[in-house]
């Protein structure tokens, strides 16, 4: 019985030190610059008519925001 305790101890200090190690990276210069575009964008457009697509006034809205990156090994 002892043996299994201290096997499972083990493993809980390794799990436990390997998840204090796996820390989110912090991010470079160059992303943090593009927290210029993070938030909600009104945009405002005139079209000219072209054999796709009518003549006219456009609106929209857009929400920009940071997603989470998921590293694939």
């Amino acid at each position: 019985m002892t043996k299994r305790m201290a096997f499972v101890l083990i493993c809980a200090l390794v799990f436990l030190g390997a998840y204090a190690l796996a820390q989110e990276p912090a991010p470079s210069p160059e992303q943090k610059k593009l927290g210029f575009w993070i938030g909600t964008w009104k945009i405002e457009a005139k079209a000219k008519e072209t054999p796709l697509w009518p003549a006219g006034e456009y609106k929209a809205t857009m929400d920009a925001e940071w997603f989470e990156l998921l590293y694939i090994q």
